[in-house]
């Protein structure tokens, strides 16, 4: 199976075309209106970087679960496809990376926080991808609809965490397990700890559903 089938066939396409251009609409209608490049540059822009994440966040979990679901009934292609997952969302990455460059340069002192909005971003966007790639797996052997059991799972990831807010402060960090809250505490400037348990987190829920997907794909391998 080449790449670029895996990439783009059952829906890829279109699931970043949506990506590039709603991220675009985002960023456009954020900015302030210009005749011209320079006086965008000039112009005291004081734009709010987290609305362009909060839409680059929905869509690159859009393009995730969409490519997570893109499992074939063969074994071999289904594996190609879970290693080729991490790889999906990079590329998601780089077709949004005008974008983070033209920010870049129109807000000078973004520039220490929006690579680590991109990076957390992509993280979650691979957790999600995993997850996806999980539940139509098991679904697919047992027969059943996977649809909305995939929007499910994404839902419970986004909100379950966030009953943690009603915790005692030592125990609300959980809720930086939300993709949703863990972006908008990046976005006030947390200190290294909290911001390390912001990526942790879905890094090691990443890393677990990988290795579910693989352990599945192993034993059906030899079944």
């Amino acid at each position: 199976m080449r790449f670029h089938s895996i990439v783009f066939r059952r829906g890829g396409l279109a699931a970043y075309a949506c990506l590039v251009l709603g991220c675009g609409v985002v960023l456009m209608l954020s900015m302030p209106w210009a005749g011209r490049l320079g006086e965008l540059i000039t112009f005291p822009w004081r734009p709010a970087p987290i609305t362009f994440f909060y839409a680059h966040l929905l869509l690159t979990c859009v393009v995730a679960l969409n490519r997570g679901a893109a499992v074939e009934p063969l074994y071999r292609l289904r594996v190609h496809t879970l290693v080729s997952l991490p790889l999906q969302l990079l590329l998601a990455l780089v077709l949004v990376l005008p974008y983070l460059v033209f920010m870049r340069v129109l807000i000078p002192e973004s520039r220490t926080f929006i690579p680590l909005f991109a990076a957390y971003v992509t993280l979650t966007g691979t957790l999600f991808a995993g997850l996806s790639f999980s539940v139509e797996l098991v679904c697919l052997r047992r027969g059943v609809p996977s649809n909305l059991i995939r929007q499910a799972t994404a839902l419970a990831v986004v909100g379950l965490p966030l009953l943690g807010l009603l915790a005692p402060p030592a125990a609300r960090w959980i809720a930086l397990a939300s993709p949703a809250y863990a972006l908008w505490r990046l976005n006030l400037g947390v200190g290294w700890g909290e911001a390390l348990v912001a990526f942790a987190l879905p890094a090691a829920l990443a890393a677990a559903t990988y290795a579910f997907a693989w352990t599945r794909l192993q034993k059906e391998r030899y079944a």
